[in-house]
């Protein structure tokens, strides 16, 4: 999971937020989810979900790593 702007062409979505979305989905394992810090940082607050520890990657084709939390309910 991630969070932000995307660009809407009939009926597709493109931009930077939908390749870190796609790209962090390719890392999940199974039926894992995982969601970006940003989604943490927004999500944590309301007790909605439980996160499990983070860790960092990298993601294919984008600079920097990510830090990247398992959700788990």
């Amino acid at each position: 999971m991630h969070s932000g702007e995307a660009i809407k062409r009939d009926d597709d979505f493109y931009g930077g937020t939908v390749v870190i979305a796609a790209r962090i989905s390719e890392l999940a394992i199974g039926g894992e989810v995982l969601a970006s810090d940003l989604v943490y940082a927004l999500a944590r607050g309301f007790g909605t979900f439980t996160f499990g520890d983070p860790h960092t990657a990298q993601l294919k084709g984008l600079d920097g790593s990510f830090d990247l939390h398992p959700v788990l309910g």
